[in-house]
């Protein structure tokens, strides 16, 4: 059976639209296999499983009607557990807030609804974001080898999107904690620009600091994400609107360039900056970034090399 699982999220999206594959068989699909390898991997902290395949079903109905909404209509996807999810408790790593049960969504969280994409759950992390995980609380596991570093507080959101038990996730980036938890896991995390993706409904750790972005298997679905932001897909889906277009051709020949020189299977990631001087969302990154749109101008890119999926 095909490993829809490992496919990336511009392409699974690509065959929700053509019908190839249904929105709740797909959900489901990922909610058994979050059953069965997350009890090692322990990425999730609430799995919403009747609210994903509600959704899903909801999803499936509106393709089936021509009532397409976007690359993200339909893709299972999971949010860090610090972000607001309403009538769904939003722990954020620590058992004072154990029994939090927000009644309003997170702005990033409303965005994703608003793009049809299907809630699979909340991700762990370190308690409030900071740097050390609860005791009460699970740690997550590196799919590639547990005893290595899954990264910082977006650990969860790292594991899960790279262990294929999500195709996308949303995290919150401080001091490193989306960077970091991409390139020790093998994927692909943006950090917008300050003030991009609205923080409204997320846990602040340093409100001056923080930052909420995407994590994906390629950097195009990053970037696609932008639905959230503004106009980029994952990234677009996120959140504000676009000024002036920007020719980025030359962004994509010469990371294509880069990767390509690269050993394979060579760990680690290069971390790319780019200024894109009031780029718009609808914009594409380097090689795998049609998602861009949510996250907005000058993204800090996490590229990483390719690896072997991880078992």
């Amino acid at each position: 059976m095909e490993e829809l699982h490992y496919m990336s999220l511009q392409e699974i999206g690509r065959r929700i639209a053509s019908h190839e594959v249904s929105p709740v068989e797909l959900s489901q699909r990922l909610l058994d296999r979050i059953a069965k390898v997350d009890a090692r991997l322990r990425s999730y902290a609430t799995v919403m499983k009747e609210q994903a395949l509600t959704a899903a079903r909801a999803a499936e109905q509106e393709i089936r009607t021509g009532k397409y909404r976007g690359p993200l209509h339909g893709v299972p996807i999971a949010v860090k557990d610090l972000c607001s999810t309403k009538g769904i408790r939003t722990m954020c790593g620590t058992p004072v807030l154990k029994g939090f049960v927000p009644d309003v969504d997170a702005t990033v969280v409303s965005k994703l609804h608003d793009a049809g994409a299907v809630l699979l759950g909340k991700l762990n992390l370190t308690e409030g974001a900071m740097a050390g995980y609860h005791p009460d609380f699970d740690v997550p596991l590196n799919p590639r080898a547990a005893n290595r570093w899954p990264g910082l507080s977006s650990s969860g959101p790292g594991v899960a999107t790279a262990a294929g038990l999500c195709f996308g996730a949303i995290g919150t980036d401080t001091g490193g904690s989306i960077r970091f938890p991409s390139s020790a896991c093998g994927v692909v995390g943006l950090k917008p620009t300050y003030g991009r993706v609205s923080r409204f409904g997320v846990l602040a750790l340093a409100e001056s600091l923080d930052h909420v972005g995407p994590i994906a298997r390629q950097a195009e679905a990053s970037g696609n994400r932008r639905g959230v932001h503004g106009p980029s897909r994952f990234g677009g889906c996120l959140g504000v609107p676009s000024r002036r277009g920007a020719d980025l051709a030359h962004i994509e020949r010469d990371s294509s360039r880069l990767h390509d020189r690269l050993p394979r299977g060579m760990g680690g990631s290069i971390a790319q900056e780019h200024g894109l001087h009031d780029a718009d969302e609808s914009c594409g990154h380097p090689r795998d970034l049609p998602a861009l749109r949510v996250l907005g101008r000058r993204p800090a890119v996490q590229h990483p090399v390719r690896r072997e999926a991880p078992q």
